[in-house]
């Protein structure tokens, strides 16, 4: 994150000061400091946003200033680049796209930790983060090194950053009606009748039958021991009651 914004911070500093000092220069396109770096060394330039390239400006690092632009009056179409001779050594540079009134363009800026270094033939990359990839949009140079060259949407009305910062639908409370049919169904508790927990059906006990109930039927009259036995006719005979 804190990267991100050194790079924002950069990128909105640099196309200011791009912007103040192309406002200095005599006429567009002068492209007196591209003539100040003239070298043996080739730098190609490559527009690879959608949008046409109005500014490009380029300077040794350790220098106060950027310089003029470095690209023509009729500037660079999307998909386009164009090749310049430098000098060797290490440069800072910025670029922007044409602006239109207060509508958002691109821009991006390489300096201090960012500054690149020329001592072979390079191709400077810009483009800016998309669904599409901008080697689809500009073509790559053969024995050329890379400089990604990676920019972003700049906007300068605040109410419309603002405006995009804003998510389009709002969470709203949801009504009684919403809020009981999220609610997950409590489990239906099963019903049944409380006597058949001590049913024979229910702990494996078989019912008494009628015959096994009329053997344990209470006896009518207790046992006695009182016996009186007549020996002769070897009989055993019960007192009476």
């Amino acid at each position: 994150m804190r990267t991100n914004k050194l790079m924002l911070g950069l990128v909105i500093a640099g196309a200011t000061v791009g912007c103040q000092q192309a406002a200095a220069v005599k006429g567009p396109g002068s492209r007196t400091t591209m003539r100040e770096y003239a070298g043996a060394i080739s730098v190609v330039f490559s527009n690879a946003t959608t949008d046409k390239m109005c500014n490009l400006q380029m300077s040794f690092e350790d220098t106060d200033k950027f310089g003029d632009n470095w690209l023509p009056a009729a500037g660079l179409a999307p998909g386009k680049s164009i090749e310049f001779k430098v000098a060797p050594g290490t440069y800072k540079a910025t670029w922007n796209t044409c602006k239109a009134g207060d509508k958002p363009f691109f821009a991006a800026t390489l300096i201090g930790e960012h500054a690149f270094q020329i001592k072979e033939d390079a191709q400077l990359f810009a483009y800016v983060a998309s669904a599409v990839a901008p080697t689809k949009r500009a073509n790559l140079v053969d024995f050329h090194a890379m400089v990604k060259f990676q920019g972003q949407e700049i906007d300068w009305n605040q109410d419309r950053v603002k405006a995009k910062a804003v998510p389009d639908t709002i969470a709203q409370e949801p009504t009684e009606q919403e809020t009981v049919a999220e609610q997950p169904a409590e489990p239906v508790k099963p019903t049944f009748d409380e006597s058949y927990i001590d049913s024979p059906k229910a702990t494996g006990n078989k019912t008494k039958t009628a015959k096994t109930a009329a053997k344990t039927k209470k006896p009518l009259f207790k046992p006695t021991l009182s016996r009186d036995h007549d020996i002769t006719r070897a009989a055993v005979r019960m007192k009476s009651r």
